[in-house]
């Protein structure tokens, strides 16, 4: 693998052996949150007060919207690159 600087950002080039990870990951990355009773979506919502189901649930309405977006934009930006 290696890195090139160029006008737009960053070149990568990969061997075909790393070429298939990176799309085998894309496939996952884009599959995860399908279906809403996907295990690994639901890692990705944070509970932070385990011990307090009602500060939990402040802390969603609170954030919740927010951290959708951004992880819906982080994963837009993985499956671009």
């Amino acid at each position: 693998m290696s890195f090139r600087r160029t006008r737009s950002g960053i070149a990568v080039r990969l061997d075909p052996r790393e070429r298939r990870i990176v799309r085998l990951a894309r496939d996952i990355v884009d599959g995860v949150g399908a279906d809403e009773d996907d295990p690994a979506a639901a890692r990705l919502d944070y509970d932070a007060h385990p011990d307090d189901e009602r500060a939990s649930a402040r802390f969603r309405e609170l954030t919740g919207d927010q951290l959708d977006a951004a992880r819906a934009e982080d994963r837009e930006q993985f499956l671009r690159t």
